[in-house]
């Protein structure tokens, strides 16, 4: 399985509201793709672990890359594990 970890920066103040529309969009999403990570959000900064199939981690970041709320995402670490890290 693959394990991808990456950070970007929002354009814009990360705030609840913005917080609670991603993990109710990646829960659906990551159910579905067989996808657990992990999101760390700050005041302007996004720290995100995927882990899953590695196509379906590769289409995700892809997703989330395009996504406007953010830029410059910068992938820290990309490899393949035996176990999930973020299982639940």
């Amino acid at each position: 399985m693959l394990q991808l970890l990456y950070i970007s920066t929002a354009r814009a103040p990360i705030d609840a509201a913005m917080c609670d529309d991603i993990l109710a969009a990646s829960r659906r999403n990551n159910l579905a793709s067989n996808i657990t990570g992990l999101l760390v959000a700050g005041q302007r900064r996004f720290l995100q672990a995927l882990e899953g199939p590695a196509a379906m981690v590769r289409a995700t970041y892809d997703r989330i890359a395009a996504d406007p709320r953010h830029y410059g995402c910068v992938i820290l670490s990309k490899r393949i594990v035996e176990q999930r890290g973020f299982g639940t």
